[in-house]
């Protein structure tokens, strides 16, 4: 276990929302951009990298453009409501959470 720390990928952005799942850690900004870091089993993170741990916060692509106003995460999946209403969400459906068939 680390001692407590500043996350210096997010030091000059405005976070307003922080929001935690299973091993990651997904961050809203005020121009409603999402940052994830942590670990990427499932596609909860949103970046594709091709590692299975992210070190650094990253923009999650699925929402580049989108005006996103809040996030949640469950274990393994992430949903994200846009501020025209629309919610999207990445990660595990196993259990259809993200009502995708």
């Amino acid at each position: 276990m680390s001692a407590a720390r500043v996350v210096e990928g997010l030091l000059h952005t405005r976070i307003v929302q922080v929001t935690l799942g299973k091993r990651k850690t997904l961050a809203l900004d005020d121009q409603g951009r999402v940052f994830a870091f942590g670990w990427t089993a499932f596609g909860g993170l949103g970046v594709a990298t091709g590692r299975d741990k992210v070190f650094a916060p990253m923009a999650v692509e699925a929402l580049e453009g989108k005006r996103v106003v809040q996030i949640s995460t469950g274990a393994y999946h992430t949903i994200a409501l846009c501020r025209d209403g629309t919610c999207i969400g990445f990660g595990d459906n196993e259990q259809g959470q993200l009502e995708l068939h």
